[in-house]
């Protein structure tokens, strides 16, 4: 799933994100599984309404960041 986000130059920005149910199919876990790792900060996320997406593009950079170490 993207989301599509105007910045102040009405440019359409996506942003990779994914439904919890959807990430912990994706990497193989539970959603329980997944949403431990939300509620410890170890992925980053979005509460929109009443659903919490994986802001998926935040976790790949943190990944890539985390290689450059």
């Amino acid at each position: 799933m993207e989301k599509k986000v105007m910045n102040d130059k009405s440019v359409a920005i996506l942003i990779p994100e994914m439904t919890i149910e959807q990430y912990a199919a994706h990497v193989g876990v539970t959603e329980r599984t997944v949403q431990g790792w939300i509620d410890k900060g170890y992925l980053l996320s979005v509460k929109i309404g009443k659903r919490r997406l994986v802001n998926v593009a935040g976790r790949t950079a943190r990944c890539l960041e985390e290689a450059d170490e």
